[in-house]
């Protein structure tokens, strides 16, 4: 489950250098993957203040039936309970 993987990062069992990089394509002006539960991974390290950056793989296109947003690919909905504990944790932010 991917908030299981989010906890081996907080945790520190992995490292973000293990994880695979997130393949990104320009689509329609805007930069999109079909790598979503890898991204939502970051998107939690990086609310909880453990991540700032993410290196990427620039590729020409990403598979069109993955373009599901509905959002303009502004937020990602996890289907069903991620796992893990660490999602549950308010952002770094909140805490100061």
């Amino acid at each position: 489950m991917i908030g299981e993987t989010l906890d081996d990062i907080c945790e520190g069992r992995i490292t973000i250098e293990d994880l695979p990089k997130i393949e990104v394509a320009k689509h329609d002006e805007k930069w999109v993957t079909n790598d979503n539960r890898r991204l939502w991974v970051f998107k939690q390290l990086e609310r909880l203040g453990k991540c700032e950056t993410v290196e990427v793989w620039i590729v020409s296109s990403v598979c069109q039936i993955k373009l599901t947003t509905n959002n303009g690919g502004e937020s990602i909905k996890v289907r069903g309970f991620p796992g893990g504990i660490w999602h549950l944790k308010a952002s770094k932010t909140s805490l100061d």
